[in-house]
């Protein structure tokens, strides 16, 4: 059993009710010492009066039970500023010291210089965010996790705290959510209670994520996995729901990071990270993720100039998509793999996947991808000179074009077609120009009437 968290000092009264530790000034003969805030003081401006039949002596009032209602007897017409003093108070009034400070940082625009929540749920012109019943849900949590520290109940602090950060997680608040989870975990591995870290670890993964803090998102995720595999990975807890669920985030927190990696240009830790997705993804049994991982893998070699490397996961991926019926994926294999071959000098391997990736699209019914299979192949047979080849692909990819409507799509579908028409009409025009052969010339000029000489016709 996980030990429990220290109780707070302060103890009960006489009258069983309990009571924070309150310090004490010198000068004040043992009074409770003022408790004040940036702009706002709760003390005693008069003396206290003795009660009847005490014998003349001064008796404190004790202060409120701490299971007594926060809410109780607020009005539900009060405006938010009158509601959020009402509440900090009734926690002082209540006992619920540390939740009165967490409260009024996170009410009040930060000015702690380190201390509290460095988070505010304040907007810019100092208005909550929330509604009043957020207010109170906040406050409620807070004094729940104030009273389960007095108890020495650990799981019960960690409830409340995770329960402040999913209410601001859910608000988009992943800032102050971050906050509390932090606090899940510490009190997490205080009480060595691996469960809750487990659990804490993920959701601060997640949390980060969100904020696009991918790079300590992945440390979270990875402690997560470690704790949920054990010091000894066995066999036969290797597909617990927990593990799966660390592997599943592991792998989208590679993937997002390693094309960051990209982007920005640092393509050998991009080619890291897509083969630690990789391996996430084997160890995750997600074929999907896997066969993903394969083919951004490959993208990556490619632009780093290792091209056999990259056609052999691109291989490996077309082979997956094809096991699972995933025409799209086949065809996008067959283009990677293409293109990496043209690169390398082998243009009829590369002629030879782009007609498969013609079939499959066909097959699959993938307009877009038909048309650029047309457009690639148009373009391959226009530099080795088959102009009247290239001539019909480049129809094709027009016609596919107009069929999608996209403007775009048409106007460059026709410029290629235009000048694969050019290029195949060269040599015509040239010899014409060669006999100086101005009337078939004219001919062609003002009607595109095909070229011939005047004999012919």
């Amino acid at each position: 059993m996980a030990p429990a968290l220290p109780a707070i000092e302060g103890g009960r009264g006489k009258d069983g009710n309990s009571k924070p530790p309150l310090s004490t000034s010198k000068s004040g003969g043992g009074r409770p010492a003022e408790i004040a805030t940036k702009g706002n003081s709760f003390s005693s401006s008069k003396k206290a009066s003795p009660r009847p039949g005490s014998g003349g002596k001064v008796q404190l009032a004790p202060l409120a039970s701490p299971r007594a209602s926060p809410d109780a007897g607020h009005p539900d017409h009060l405006d938010k500023s009158a509601d959020k003093y009402l509440q900090c108070v009734d926690m002082l009034v209540n006992g619920y010291v540390q939740s009165f400070v967490d409260f009024f940082y996170l009410t009040h625009k930060s000015e702690s210089g380190g201390e509290g929540p460095p988070y505010s749920i304040e907007d810019e012109e100092g208005d909550s965010e929330g509604p009043l019943s957020d207010l109170k849900s906040v406050k409620s949590n807070l004094c729940r996790a104030e009273a389960a520290k007095r108890r020495g109940d650990s799981r019960e602090v960690y409830t409340a705290y995770r329960s402040l950060g999913r209410q601001f997680e859910d608000g988009e608040d992943v800032k102050t959510a971050i906050y509390f989870y932090e606090k899940c975990l510490e009190v997490a591995k205080l009480t060595e209670d691996a469960e809750l870290e487990a659990e804490a670890n993920n959701d601060l993964g997640l949390a980060y994520e969100k904020i696009g803090n991918i790079s300590t998102a992945i440390t979270f995720h990875e402690q997560h996995l470690k704790i949920s595999n054990g010091e000894e990975e066995e066999a036969a807890a290797s597909s617990s729901p927990d593990k799966a669920a660390a592997r599943a985030h592991l792998v989208e927190a590679y993937r997002t990071f390693a094309n960051e990696c990209e982007e920005r240009g640092d393509l050998t830790q991009a080619v890291d990270f897509h083969t630690k997705c990789l391996e996430a993804a084997k160890m995750a049994m997600d074929v999907h993720a896997e066969a993903l991982a394969h083919h951004r893998l490959g993208l990556a070699l490619k632009k780093l100039g290792q091209i056999t490397d990259a056609i052999d996961n691109q291989r490996k991926y077309l082979d997956m998509c094809a096991s699972n019926n995933d025409g799209e994926g086949q065809g996008n294999a067959c283009a990677a793999i293409a293109e990496a071959l043209e690169e390398s000098g082998d243009v009829q391997g590369a002629i030879k996947y782009l007609e498969q990736f013609l079939d499959v699209s066909q097959n699959s019914g993938h307009l877009a991808q038909q048309g650029n299979a047309c457009r690639r192949l148009g373009a391959i047979y226009n530099k080795l000179g088959n102009f009247n080849t290239s001539v019909h692909y480049f129809e094709k990819n027009f016609e596919i074009a107009r069929s999608i409507g996209d403007r775009v799509l048409i106007d460059n579908a026709r410029a290629d077609l235009g000048v694969a028409r050019g290029n195949a009409k060269m040599g015509n025009f040239m010899e014409l120009l060669s006999k100086n052969d101005i009337p078939t010339l004219l001919r062609w000029k003002n009607r595109r009437i095909a070229f011939a000489s005047e004999d012919a016709s």
